[in-house]
């Protein structure tokens, strides 16, 4: 699978075996591919372009393909959440904070972007 755009990707829950060249090439690698929770032909996940990021012996991808967790069998089959961090839910709610002529009502949501880098919300 080639990815040559900036659009980014989700590829999860997939058997991606057998590809000559690389089995998800990310070009230009400036948004990262999700591709968790695949069989990548072996049981350590894919070749990597990048040798420390991965063990696995299976089809190749490149930098910005972000893999883990990896299945382990062509038959397992796991459902997020990717990892046993916590999670956070939000639950919309209403809210009102006033707002005067002389103080303006403001609030701030850490978030991070899909590539992990630090953002925030502004309200």
């Amino acid at each position: 699978m080639l990815l040559d755009s900036n659009a980014g990707a989700s590829i999860r829950n997939s058997q991606i075996t057998g590809n000559a060249l690389y089995g998800v090439r990310n070009s230009p690698s400036n948004r990262a591919v999700l591709a968790a929770n695949n069989w990548w032909g072996d049981p350590n996940g894919p070749t990597s372009d990048l040798p420390a990021c991965s063990a696995g012996m299976g089809d190749k991808v490149t930098a910005g393909v972000l893999f883990q967790p990896v299945l382990g069998d062509a038959n397992i089959i796991t459902p997020f959440p990717l990892s046993s961090a916590p999670t956070l839910e939000l639950a919309p709610r209403r809210w009102f904070a006033p707002r005067t002529a002389l103080r303006a009502s403001t609030s701030t949501l850490p978030c991070a972007t899909a590539m992990g880098y630090p953002s925030r919300v502004e309200r």
